[in-house]
């Protein structure tokens, strides 16, 4: 199903668009795009997470890049972040073994997310 609302305020005209379980291709173009326009992109998505050397099991998460360049992962429990990159951060997009693998590299921290299943993904 696809969902694209427009919403109109005084200030300025934001598109909202939002795939509700996209398939691989379909997904990569989508957060291929978000980056480039610099958008902000959530994804609910069951992910095996690689952060600075550690690795995460497979785990339902919500991830948002924001349009800085931050990076923020949170599962299901707890308050805090499973895992946050600083702002400015460059993102790396391709398919692997018919998967979506975004990676980043900021200092010395490094990120990669291999995306199983995507739920939701949305951009404004």
């Amino acid at each position: 199903m696809r969902i694209k609302t427009i919403e109109n305020s005084k200030m300025d005209l934001m598109e909202t668009k939002t795939i509700k379980n996209p398939q691989n291709r379909e997904l990569y173009d989508f957060i291929d795009e978000s980056l480039r326009k610099k958008a902000f992109l959530t994804l609910i998505a069951k992910c095996k997470i690689k952060y600075t050397g550690k690795t995460m099991n497979l785990r339902d998460i919500l991830i948002m890049i924001k349009p800085d360049g931050s990076f923020i992962i949170h599962h299901e429990y707890d308050f805090k972040p499973v895992a946050s990159l600083p702002s400015h951060s460059k993102f790396q997009t391709k398919i692997m073994d018919n998967k979506i693998v975004i990676s980043t590299i900021k200092s010395n921290e490094s990120l990669e997310l291999e995306i199983i299943r995507a739920y939701l993904v949305s951009s404004y």
